[in-house]
């Protein structure tokens, strides 16, 4: 009989490389997401529904520390200087910057029917995916008007940023609105 044996070597993520700091240390720490708009290395603040989840939520105060990311490879290790449920801002401890991807992945879905969709932004996201397309076709289920194609794209966006929160990802994925299948074949060959 033959028998074979995978040994797994854990290393922790180019993100974690850091001098004089345990390398696991900010996989352990909550991340937020900053939009590259407003990125400021100098004074880092949450608004809107990211200070609601640092504060409310996650239960962060003053002193506590933090991830942040911008969805553009930066990011920084930050210590929540005033906290309340609409603005938390911190205070930068560390910044790097994670290199993009060497591979540029876009995955063209079609639209499953339930909520099914939510799950494979959140997995495509995790498995390091650089563009979602959701797509119909002849035998999708599901069908959308403009406006309804809008709300779609908005909530996949945000999935995909949480998705990052999750598994420590530093380039946002974009999703796009959805398309028709002969759209989505053609923007592909355009880029």
């Amino acid at each position: 009989k033959v028998s074979s044996h995978c040994i797994l070597k854990l290393e922790p993520p180019p993100m974690s490389k850091s001098a004089g700091v345990n390398s696991f240390l900010y996989l352990s720490l909550p991340r937020f997401h900053i939009p590259p708009s407003d990125w400021n290395p100098e004074s880092f603040i949450l608004e809107g529904a990211e200070a609601h989840h640092c504060a409310s939520v996650m239960r962060r105060e003053p002193g506590d520390e933090v991830v942040l990311f911008n969805g553009q490879g930066d990011w920084a290790h930050a210590r929540v200087t005033q906290a309340n449920n609409r603005r938390v801002e911190l205070v930068a401890l560390a910044q790097r910057r994670t290199p993009p991807p060497a591979v540029s992945l876009s995955l063209l879905q079609a639209i499953p029917k339930g909520g099914n969709m939510d799950l494979i932004i959140e997995k495509a996201v995790e498995l390091g995916v650089n563009a979602i397309h959701p797509v119909t076709t002849q035998r999708t289920v599901v069908k959308l008007d403009v406006a309804a194609a809008a709300k779609k794209q908005v909530k996949g966006q945000q999935l995909a940023v949480e998705g990052c929160k999750q598994c420590g990802q530093n380039w946002l994925p974009q999703v796009t609105t959805p398309m028709g299948s002969e759209t989505a074949g053609e923007n592909l060959h355009t880029q």
